[in-house]
Parts: structure tokens; sequence; C-alpha cells
């Protein structure tokens, strides 16, 4: 069994050091006796008060608006800015990302557009005028406009920093001009995430921004801005104060949001962190003929005696771009990974006239482990890792497990598309007394 990371149980210390400074604010505020530094109790109450009547009475939005019509203001604003921000970051970003002609004459422009402030549009949209009297419009704009950056260049970065193999991969399986797309995109969304998450918060932070320099629009930034002028027998500074930390909790919300669906659509990532179990009993597999490649110590031998002859296609190798708990074997008494190589392998065969995808392998190697001879083996791409260390190696092999699947991740290359049914085999191969090569190996039951 591969040995699994325990994850500690998370520790609430961000809640006891909030809880701690309130605590810390309360009785500072107590013993200074100031009207420049509210207890956080009073804060709170004024904020309480604020939420369901009207915070400065008067006859016109947003003077008449309680705190919650003028928080959700904001949150109306923040989703139409940041939604155009996504459209148009996403869509420039892959674009700049996929095609080399449109980044070299794109990648100049952009770069001299965002050195630009956000807040120097404002004068200038004022002075247009076909927005000058709509101040949503005018919020819109410094929005969309300071959003867009982070995560236009985060997915054009994803999507150029892309091993040059998956294109050759996805080329080898003539994959269509549309799916091309999507994949590529998929490939890029931890990147686009990335840009997701940053843009997330300098599109909160512009839109109260934009509140501030613009009166008309209320929300959280009029509420802060004028609260000096409320004068209703409230002290200003807590209305301050309250503006302030209302504005903080919303902010971290919608950062977690953000978090929250980066787990949800990027799982992949959380994989790395999931317990990794397997099963010494192999599933249950309809195929003989994958039973039987699951079950060989050398996958290439039991192909050669099922089919006339099979192919070896290297997709990828180089760094590793993604380590599995199942990698623990490898690292657990040498944790250093610079020496550690990624291989990811199709075994193909004829079969019907055609060809087809019997295996997908993916291997992670201690080069330090191989001689020269495998090294350079290694490096002509015609051979499996398998072959290579059973032919120029002392080398044994140990069966960690299977599991079963269902996944996209590979629908692509068996040829389908959509979610498949898989089994998973893990095995590790000694070098010596070293371990030198793990290998998961994917076939259809």
């Amino acid at each position: 069994m591969i040995p699994v990371k325990k994850r500690r149980p998370e520790k609430p210390i961000g809640f006891f050091l909030l809880l701690l400074s309130l605590l810390a604010w309360q009785g500072l505020a107590v013993s200074l006796r100031t009207s420049y530094l509210p207890p956080p109790i009073d804060v709170a109450k004024t904020v309480i008060h604020d939420f369901g009547t009207a915070v400065k009475p008067g006859n016109t939005a947003p003077d008449n608006e309680p705190l919650y019509q003028l928080l959700l203001g904001t949150l109306i604003r923040w989703v139409e800015g940041f939604a155009v921000a996504v459209v148009v970051g996403v869509s420039l970003g892959f674009l700049l990302g996929s095609s080399q002609g449109v980044y070299s004459w794109g990648y100049s422009a952009t770069n001299l557009l965002r050195a630009l402030p956000s807040a120097l549009l404002f004068p200038f949209l004022i002075r247009v005028g076909f927005v000058s009297r709509k101040s949503w419009l005018i919020a819109l704009s410094l929005i969309s406009f300071g959003t867009v950056w982070p995560i236009l260049f985060n997915t054009m970065r994803g999507l150029r920093n892309l091993p040059e193999e998956i294109y050759e991969c996805l080329a080898f399986m003539k994959v269509s001009a549309g799916r091309r797309r999507l994949l590529l995109l998929r490939w890029a969304m931890p990147s686009v995430f990335s840009g997701l998450e940053i843009g997330a918060g300098v599109a909160f932070l512009l839109t109260v921004t934009a509140e501030m320099l613009e009166p008309n629009c209320g929300g959280l930034g009029w509420y802060v801005a004028t609260a000096p002028s409320f004068n209703q027998g409230t002290p200003e500074l807590q209305r301050m104060y309250g503006g302030l930390c209302v504005t903080a909790l919303v902010g971290l919300g919608l950062n977690t949001g953000i978090g929250y669906l980066r787990c949800r659509f990027v799982p992949w990532e959380k994989e790395e962190r999931v317990t990794y179990k397997l099963s010494k009993r192999m599933p249950v597999i309809e195929s003989s003929s994958a039973r039987a490649i699951l079950s060989a110590t050398y996958v290439s031998e039991e192909l050669r005696r099922q089919f006339t002859s099979f192919e070896v296609c290297v997709t990828y190798q180089g760094p590793a771009y993604l380590l599995p708990d199942a990698t623990d074997v490898l690292i657990k008494d040498n944790h250093n990974i610079s020496d550690i190589i990624q291989r990811d392998v199709l075994l193909t065969v004829s079969k019907s006239s055609s060809r087809q995808t019997a295996l997908v392998a993916r291997s992670w190697i201690r080069r330090g482990c191989l001689s020269q001879q495998s090294q350079a083996a290694l490096e002509a791409k015609a051979r499996t890792i398998g072959d290579i260390v059973s032919e120029l190696e002392q080398c044994d092999h140990e069966n960690l497990g299977y599991r079963s699947l269902v996944s996209d991740r590979f629908s692509n290359a068996f040829g389908t598309n959509g979610t498949i049914r898989l089994i998973e085999r893990t095995r590790l191969i000694r070098v010596g007394d070293k371990p030198a090569v793990l290998i998961q190996e994917y076939v259809q039951p």
C-alpha cells in the first residue's frame, strides 16, 4: 500500500486572530476614551441600526436607502463590472496565448493600456457627453477596465506556458478546432482562476472607489465617504468604521466564493491533496484483453502477444507538471525532485483495420537512478520505460494496487467524448535497491 500523507485538520487560527483583534480594539477604545476610536460594540450597533433604516433621510436615493440596499447596489455593480472583465479578459487572453501572430501584434498594446490607472478614466468619462449623466456606466467602465488586466494576462500566460507536447498530442489525435480550444482553455484553467481571484479583489476595490468618486451611485463607498454629513446624533466615526468593517467582510466573502469555484471547476488541483487509496485486488474488467494487459509485468510484451503491432507515442517528456500522492514512494528518502521527469505515453495497436489506444501511461522517473544507456533510450522516445529498464538495468517490479475511476481527462486519448470509466494500475520499478520509476497505467475495462 502506498504511504499516505495524513492531512492535519486545519486550525481556525484566522478566527482566533480576528477575535483577539476585536478584544484588543475594545480594550484600547475603553482605555483611551476618545471619539476617534469608537468601541467595536458601538460600531456594530450603528451598522445594525443602519441596515434597516435610511442612513440619511431624504427624498431621493441613495439618501433614503438603508444599508442593505446600499450593499446590494455595490454587489450588483461588482457583478456587472467583473462579468464584463471576465468575458473580455478570457477572450483576449486566449487569443494572445494561443496565436503567435496575435501575440506579436497585441502584447505591446495591452501592456501600454495596462499601465493606465483606472481612476484616470474618471475625468475622461465625465467629459464624454453620452455617459456624463449615467453614473452606472461610469462605474462599469472603471471597474471592468481595471479588472480585465490580471484576468487577461494570467489566461495568456497559462496558455503560453503549456508544454509543446500538449499541442503535439492534440495534433496527433486530430482534435477538431472547437474541441482543441476547449481543451487548451481547460489545461490553462489553474492560471485563469488565479487571474479571476486577483481580478475579483481588484473589481471590488474599484467598485467601492467608483462609488466614492461618483456620489450618485450610492453603495458602500458612498456610505463611508459621506458618513461625516449624516449628522443624525450618532457619532460619524462609528459609521465610517462600520462601513470599513462591512466592506472588509464582503470582500472576504467574495474572495472565498471565487476560491470555492476554483475547487469546483479545477478539481484536478485538489487531486494532489486527497488521500490516494489503492486496492491490491483488481476491479472487475469485462475485457479479457484489458485484464491481461494490467496483469502483465511488462505491458509491451503482452501487447506484442495480442496484436500484430503496436506503437509508442510519447506525448510529453520533461519536468514533472503533476505530482500525485503516489509519487511519495519516489521522494520519501530523497526529497530532491529536480531529477524527476514525467513521461506521458499512448500505446496504440492495430485493430479492425484502424489504430486504437490500448493503454495510457504516466511515468515519473528518477534519472539519477538510471544508467547512461537508459537515459539515452529515454531521450529517443521510441520504447516504453518497462522495455528500457528490463534490458539495460537490474530491476524488480512491485504492483502497488488498482483503482477504478470515472474521468474525462483521457477521453480524447481513447477516441471518445465526455467521461469514461477507467481502471488504473500503479506500480513501482526499483533499480538495485532504489525506487526509480513510478508508473500509472490506464485502460478501459
